[in-house]
């Protein structure tokens, strides 16, 4: 049986989210943070439509950015990180709707593609050093 040649490549975002967060356990360290001050929300992912249905009740929103940073920095409110697989598309709908309504009340945003944009944008925004500061 041949391979399906539509077939997007596994989980290649997901590999880079955990790439991402065992860099961030323990480079967080050096500004005095926690792993826990990193928090990735679930959004995405094949479920069930009552998976679905109780996600959604429960405040699940379909195009969140996929991490949280809740510091402060450089006059922003904290950093939301959407990550896309490196050569991934471009965000749209209403990810891009989600990101203009936090950019307008404070906070930054930013999207990746692939976890070395993420690490680097992490990194600016808590140094204030290059696009992702003040």
């Amino acid at each position: 049986m041949a391979a399906n040649p539509r077939k997007r490549p596994r989980h290649i975002e997901a590999e880079h989210g955990r790439a991402l967060v065992s860099w961030w356990e323990t480079a967080c360290k050096r500004w005095g943070l926690t792993p826990n001050d990193l928090v990735h929300v679930p959004n995405g992912g094949a479920r069930n439509p009552r998976a679905g249905a109780l996600l959604k009740a429960e405040g699940v929103r379909a195009g969140y950015p996929d991490y949280v940073l809740d510091v402060a920095n450089g006059g922003y409110h904290g950093l939301r990180l959407e990550l896309k697989p490196p050569q991934g598309d471009a965000p749209r709908g209403n990810q891009l709707e989600h990101l203009e309504r936090l950019e307008k009340r404070g906070f930054c945003v930013r999207i990746a593609y692939g976890r070395q944009q993420a690490l680097q944008q992490i990194t600016e925004y808590l140094t204030g050093v290059g696009p992702a500061g003040p």
